[in-house]
């Protein structure tokens, strides 16, 4: 999904674009094909929790189920929806 879509989803439901946190998550995705293992990942999301807060978490967990992937257990396995 493209940051634009998940801006708009965000904004549907939060009633905010939260760019940061979706700019954050996709960072590597000019870098490398596969880049959502670095990111959408519980370790991921606390991130995002410890430094923007409990709706931010919120937001990053839309965007992982929206890009339908979420890797778990150190970034060794995914789950996908």
């Amino acid at each position: 999904m493209l940051i634009h879509e998940h801006e708009r989803r965000s904004k549907d439901k939060y009633g905010e674009c939260f760019t940061y946190v979706h700019l954050w998550l996709d960072e590597f995705c000019l870098f490398t094909i596969d880049h959502q293992k670095y990111r959408h990942n519980l370790r991921g999301v606390e991130y995002i929790k410890k430094k923007w807060g409990e709706k931010a978490a919120l937001i990053a967990i839309q965007h992982i189920e929206d890009d339908n992937i979420f890797y778990i257990d150190n970034n060794k396995r995914k789950i996908p929806k």
